[in-house]
């Protein structure tokens, strides 16, 4: 009977051993679950930021090119008149 015994309480050794790691399982998969709903929450917010920038840039690049127009029309018309200004 002893080698009975022993395997039984091997037995619930085992078993006591594995509610204890189900416990700790819990634990960390709720600790798991509210740093993926923070990550999740960052993902958005980088997302929208993105979207942002880029908007941003877009029209950044807009307004460049229509002063880099102006400029090229500018020197065109301050040219014209340095040069009316020299036959004058």
């Amino acid at each position: 009977m002893t080698r009975l015994e022993g395997g039984l309480a091997t037995l619930a050794k085992a078993a006591d051993d594995t509610a204890v790691l189900q416990e700790e399982l819990a634990v960390q998969n709720a600790d798991i679950a509210e740093k993926k709903a923070v990550v999740e929450e960052m993902i958005t917010d980088i997302n929208i930021k993105t979207e942002i920038a880029n908007k941003q840039e877009a029209e950044c690049s807009e307004k460049k090119s229509f002063l880099e127009v102006q400029n090229v029309e500018i020197t065109k018309k301050k040219g014209e008149a340095d040069a009316e200004l020299a036959q004058a």
